[in-house]
């Protein structure tokens, strides 16, 4: 139960005793009235936070496609040209993978979307379709399946179909599920209890990440042992994350083995973290992710106006007048989609020079000395 629904609880039991106690009188209608009121607002609020924080945890996460052109610059006179900077999030493409330990920090709460319909033990989803293309392994999917025991998969061919309980190949492999993410791979059973699993989805193009999440699922033949994890995917980065809140052993099940990872359509390349791979192991807060780092996907250009005017991330540049320039990047997606992203820097040219006398009374046949300043030399 959610803090506010407690609160909101407390209200309406005070008002019930109040009421029988002062014979409903008006005055306690209208202190019950103020008092809903007050719970409704606060309920407002406290979902308006909850709101905000995920909105930040999303941003937090290693990012959208995106540039920047650095901070605007002035130049005096006496300085004709500077360096511009920018930076940019580096991607590539999806033929082959990094793995990398993170902050477990997940950008969805375990038990928040919608529901997936996977209700008995063993079992893939019906197909559940992706807001976004998404490439995995050099290919790209708008549509998944979900299987009851920790995984996804690409292959909607197995939709509605058996998710292999038993199994001790390690990643990769053609023996566990084929172009499938494992996050984590091992036997649960999400037919008892009052577990879930969902999906969500949030953010906006070009930047949009999606979640299926497993809460409080219980472990095959250890049911008090309960597995809560999920696994997001990002829009145009295409990088993949698992989060695993908790991941216990259930030793007198299929050894207790699970695994991490992910792999392609035929099992014959696959990644895991180490010591993730299929074995006994426990995770408390834990959380990886696996990175396309194949050659890049993306191409980076400095424009004046339409004209281009370089390649590399830093170039030079001497203005005779205050100037925009702009960072453009454009990632190149495996289904042959483009995102382009842009950034502005504007030099300001400060021609502040002055002349002293600055109105100087000059007759005919004499002279008078002019003393310029604020710049390096004068026509």
């Amino acid at each position: 139960m959610l803090f506010y629904d407690r609160i909101c609880i407390i209200y309406k039991y005070f008002n019930i005793i109040n009421l029988i106690i002062s014979d409903k009188t008006k005055k306690m209608k209208i202190k019950m009235i103020f008092n809903y009121v007050v719970c409704y607002l606060f309920k407002q609020i406290f979902l308006y936070i909850i709101f905000l924080l995920t909105c930040f945890k999303i941003q937090a996460q290693p990012g959208c496609p995106n540039v920047n052109a650095g901070n605007d610059q002035t130049l005096s006179c006496n300085t004709q040209c500077t360096n511009l900077s920018a930076t940019f999030l580096q991607t590539g493409a999806t033929g082959t993978y990094s793995v990398s330990s993170i902050t477990y920090s997940p950008p969805y709460a375990n038990n928040s979307g919608t529901i997936i319909p996977v209700y008995f033990d063993d079992t893939w989803s019906s197909i559940v379709n992706l807001p976004f293309n998404f490439c995995f392994f050099g290919s790209y999917y708008n549509q998944i399946v979900v299987g009851s025991n920790g995984v996804i998969s690409f292959n909607i061919a197995y939709a509605q179909g058996t998710c292999p309980w038993a199994f001790s190949a390690t990643c990769p492999s053609s023996s566990l599920p084929l172009n499938s993410i494992f996050g984590p791979y091992h036997d649960i059973k999400p037919s008892i209890g009052s577990n879930s699993i969902r999906w969500e989805v949030s953010g906006t193009y070009p930047c949009r990440t999606f979640a299926v999440k497993f809460y409080e699922v219980p472990m095959y033949n250890c049911t008090s042992l309960k597995a809560t994890h999920q696994i997001v995917l990002y829009e145009g980065t295409n990088v993949i994350e698992v989060y695993m809140q908790n991941k216990p052993i259930c030793s007198t099940w299929n050894n207790g083995v699970a695994v991490v990872g992910i792999q392609n359509a035929s099992g014959t390349l696959g990644y895991t973290p180490s010591g993730r791979n299929t074995s006994q192991w426990t995770a408390t807060n834990e959380a990886w992710r696996f990175t396309p780092n194949g050659s890049n996907n993306y191409a980076f250009v400095w424009l004046q106006g339409t004209s281009q005017i370089g390649f590399a991330q830093t170039i030079s540049v001497c203005p005779t007048q205050t100037t925009t320039y702009t960072a453009q990047v454009t990632y190149f997606n495996c289904d042959g989609s483009q995102i382009i992203v842009s950034d502005d820097v504007v030099v300001n040219r400060n021609l502040n020079i002055t002349v002293s006398p600055a109105s100087p009374s000059i007759c005919i046949g004499e002279s008078q000395v002019l003393t310029a300043s604020g710049a390096t030399s004068y026509t």
